[in-house]
């Protein structure tokens, strides 16, 4: 028997000495747990390693679902369509299959139709917009809209629930297209780790580092990926900033056409399919596209919009004027409570300054101004919810380098502020915001239109642009402007000056005056020879007129070109040039505009009623 036991080792230790380490690592796999448990010292002596890499080796050869719950995650890549498509054409259909089930505001069906292509090719850009479909109440839509995205993404992924370390890991895997529903209950102002997840994915090279193994190796795993997120309410500051918003509302009834049916999605199928053959064929161009955003898409705004705007340019069609709509629809309300406390602080800061038509306020009445606006935090500040006192002003405006001082107010010196304080804070957190129906405006000098809303250039002459330096145009529409004097052929004949700022704003050219005496246009190689050609011969003209300090904006709602003027002088110049004195508006009479509410200078109605008050004095108002 001793015998028997002593050829049967030493036959298994022959054929163990001929294995290779491959060959040990599949034979202990396929041990039971127990038996390999007995073994794993002997064999790891054998091999000269460490039973903890023994131990790696041969899980890694074990099938990995044995005794695991739950289903493997697939996500099947959807077959392009066999035959090239119009990119127009199909994002046509998404917008409008969009529209069919969901009542939404104006513009999102377009916008949320470019942000379906852009999950077949969000890799060909350096972000990727988080997209927030939010409402004030539930049955608003919301996961009807996210079952119809979910049938025509890429990958959609729809998670109630997600964690930070199955997202992370989902997402370097497989790159899907995240659908969270019912982000609300997310609670991602306390989940820092998920919210720190959703705001990397945004950029390229976003990335998510733990500790793997038994020796603690740091890994990185890319969390690039586009993702929607619906649900009641606006979403933390950092991540509201990377969003693009849609608004939904309650639909009215008989509002939606149709109800989804998730089990028949023939149609949205091939819609899916045919974005994907877009995508695959139009990948180069996508990555190289640089499209042109509005003046008021900057910053992380113009990263949200980029994508977008670049496979508007790309599909073709009307398409770029869709896009710069929604833009300008679903930009016109951005909340301001997202953008964070100090902005907002800020933002009341500057009307009172507007209201009160001063350019110095004290500390106290700031405060007590604060605390009576509706609808906003000052009434209930800080931890014991009494309204804001003065010292606490002081601490959230020293954020923003803004202290009180000793100012004279008539015979008295109280601690307060100057407006001038606030130029500099004014003009970074306080931008000229898009605005539906009103007039985004181009430079031609260094001044945009956006300067004029703000308190310190009314209230503080001084500061206002060099008058070399303060011309604006608005670019014109094309087919909405007047003639201007240009016949059919392009050319313009014994045009005044004005005319030819007018024909710049509509051919979407810039000119301005640099020193001494050269005139430029920007950019020149979207500047034809022949209105080159006016502009060399009108030069003298146009180089005394852009020194002057006025702005020019078309009015779609007028149908007519406004002229801003700095005072009367300017005015009585730009008569000479051209312009209709009933179209001029000085620096006083904007004033009144302003005052009355200064983010609403350009709303139809306001401008109508100031612009018909102008017509029957004959180009004159008085304060």
């Amino acid at each position: 028997m001793k015998k028997k036991e002593c050829r049967h080792q030493a036959s298994e230790a022959r054929q163990l000495h001929r294995e290779t380490d491959e060959e040990t690592f599949s034979r202990l796999a396929a041990l039971p747990r127990t038996e390999y448990d007995r073994r794993r010292k002997v064999e790891a002596g054998r091999l000269g390693i460490r039973p903890g890499t023994l131990d790696a080796e041969v899980a890694a050869r074990r099938p990995q679902i044995d005794g695991l719950q739950g289903s493997t995650v697939q996500f099947p890549d959807v077959e392009p369509w066999g035959t090239p498509v119009k990119g127009a054409d199909v994002l046509n259909a998404v917008s409008e299959r969009l529209s069919r089930y969901v009542a939404m505001p104006r513009g999102a069906a377009d916008e949320l139709a470019l942000y379906i292509a852009h999950t077949h090719c969000f890799e060909a850009f350096d972000h990727t917009p988080r997209l927030n479909v939010c409402s004030a109440e539930k049955n608003c839509g919301k996961t009807t809209a996210l079952d119809v995205v979910a049938s025509l993404v890429r990958r959609p992924l729809r998670a109630d629930s997600l964690t930070p370390a199955v997202m992370f890991r989902l997402v370097a895997s497989h790159k899907p297209t995240l659908l969270l529903d019912e982000v609300d209950s997310y609670r991602l102002n306390e989940a820092e780790e998920l919210r720190g997840l959703l705001n990397a994915g945004h950029r390229r090279g976003g990335m998510a580092y733990r500790c793997e193994g038994d020796s603690n190796t740091v890994r990185s795993f890319s969390v690039h990926s586009p993702a929607v997120l619906a649900g009641i309410g606006a979403l933390p500051g950092t991540l509201h900033d990377r969003c693009i918003i849609i608004r939904l509302e309650r639909a009215k009834p008989g509002e939606v056409p149709a109800r989804f049916d998730s089990r028949r999605v023939e149609h949205e199928t091939e819609l899916r399919r045919k974005l994907a053959r877009w995508a695959d064929d139009n990948f180069d161009r996508l990555r190289e596209c640089d499209p042109q955003l509005p003046e008021t898409a900057y910053n992380r705004l113009a990263d949200n919009w980029r994508p977008l705007f670049a496979i508007a340019e790309v599909a073709g069609g009307d398409w770029p004027q869709r896009v710069r709509a929604a833009f300008l629809a679903l930009t016109a309300t951005a909340d301001l409570d997202a953008q964070g406390v100090g902005t907002m602080l800020l933002s009341d800061i500057a009307d009172l300054f507007v209201a009160k038509n001063t350019d110095r306020l004290q500390s106290s009445e700031i405060a007590e101004s604060l605390a009576a606006i509706e609808g906003r935090p000052w009434a209930e500040w800080g931890k014991h919810r009494r309204p804001i006192s003065p010292n606490q002003l002081a601490k959230q405006l020293h954020r923003f380098g803004i202290s009180p001082d000793t100012i004279r107010i008539g015979d008295e010196t109280p601690r307060g502020y100057l407006l001038a304080d606030f130029a500099e804070a004014f003009s970074r957190y306080l931008p000229g915001t898009p605005i539906a129906d009103r007039n985004t405006p181009t430079t031609l000098g260094k001044s945009p239109i956006s300067e004029v809303q703000h308190p310190q250039m009314m209230l503080h002459p001084e500061k206002a642009p060099s008058q070399r330096e303060c011309c604006t145009v608005a670019p014109c529409t094309e087919g909405e402007g007047p003639n201007n004097g240009v016949g059919r052929d392009g050319a313009m004949s014994t045009p005044t000056p004005i005319e030819i700022l007018k024909e710049a704003a509509k051919r979407g050219l810039t000119l301005g005056v640099k020193p001494p005496h050269t005139l430029t246009v920007q950019p020149a190689n979207r500047c034809p020879k022949d209105f080159a050609s006016v502009l060399t011969q009108h030069k003298p003209r146009l180089l005394g007129l852009l020194r002057l300090p006025f702005l020019i904006a078309y009015s779609k709602v007028l149908r007519e070109t406004i002229v801003l003027a700095e005072h009367e002088n300017t005015k009585t110049a730009l008569v000479e040039a051209g312009a209709e004195p009933f179209s001029i508006y000085t620096k006083d009479e904007l004033h009144i505009l302003i005052a009355h509410n200064r983010a609403k200078l350009f709303f139809p109605t306001e401008l109508r009623k100031l612009h018909e008050i102008k017509r029957g004095f004959n180009g004159t108002v008085t304060p």
